[in-house]
């Protein structure tokens, strides 16, 4: 659904988070569409988000090459 790079994380991971949150999921991906990803505490951003928070980028690199965001809904 995205290009980002995982050897990123580090770099990008804070404003990716702000950007999730900032736009209550909803995201364009590589295909030009929206999509809101869920964003409960039992879901892999959650995860993500916290690792991130915790700037802990090594997890949260290895937690996106193994889970992706669960979808809502393409809007």
């Amino acid at each position: 659904m995205s290009a980002f790079a995982y050897d990123k994380v580090g770099q990008y991971g804070k404003e990716v988070v702000t950007y999730i949150e900032r736009n209550k999921g909803v995201l364009k991906a590589t295909d030009q569409k929206k999509y809101t990803i869920y964003t409960g505490k039992d879901g892999t951003y959650s995860l993500f988000a916290d690792l991130i928070k915790k700037e802990k980028f090594d997890a949260a690199e290895t937690l996106l090459k193994t889970k992706q965001f669960e979808d809502f809904k393409k809007t």
